[in-house]
């Protein structure tokens, strides 16, 4: 992975690139804390997206006011 540790591949619809689902490539000198890096990437992953929501929510009733 030259030199990360961990990467996040979104969902490819396979125009360019073979289609593939969204996946973690974790780095092998992570492995004895994989559980950790695991749980970390989800709750930053759901709080950007409630954070997003948020934004989105508000921008909404801004408009609808």
């Amino acid at each position: 992975m030259d030199g990360q540790l961990a990467k996040y591949h979104k969902h490819n619809l396979g125009i360019r690139k073979p289609s593939h689902p969204p996946y973690l490539d974790i780095s092998d000198s992570l492995q004895y804390i994989l559980d950790h890096v695991a749980l970390t990437f989800i709750l930053a992953e759901n709080m950007s997206r409630s954070y997003t929501l948020d934004w989105v929510l508000i921008i909404i009733c801004c408009v609808a006011n």
